[in-house]
C-alpha cells in the first residue's frame, strides 16, 4: 500500500497542539520503510492525545510507527518539509 507524507502530515497538522510536521520514511525489514512522524510543538513534547488524534484520520497501516517531537522548525523558508535533514538527523 501506498503511504503518502502529505496525507500524514495534514492529519497530524490538524491538532491543535502541532504547529509543524513532517513524515519521513524509516528502514523496515518486513516492509522496506515504515512511516515516521516528527511534530513541532512548542513544548518540544509529543502531545499526549496525538495518537487517538490520527487514529480517527488514518488508517491502521498509514500511521506512523514512530512519532517524534521538536522545538525546531521542521520546514525550509519556502515551506517544505527537508525530509532528508529530518530522517538523517531522527534515524
Amino acid at each position: 500500500m501506498n503511504v503518502y507524507p502529505a496525507e500524514i502530515e495534514a492529519a497530524a497538522e490538524s491538532h491543535p497542539a502541532v504547529l509543524s510536521s513532517g513524515c519521513v520514511g524509516l528502514a523496515d525489514d518486513e516492509l522496506g520503510q515504515r512511516p515516521a512522524l516528527i511534530v513541532q510543538t512548542a513544548s518540544g513534547a509529543v502531545p499526549a492525545d496525538l495518537e487517538a488524534h490520527l487514529d480517527g484520520l488514518l488508517s491502521r497501516i498509514k500511521r506512523p510507527t514512530r512519532v517524534l517531537a521538536d522545538t525546531e522548525p521542521l520546514r525550509d523558508p519556502a515551506g517544505k518539509v527537508r525530509r532528508r535533514e529530518l530522517a538523517a538527523r531522527f534515524a
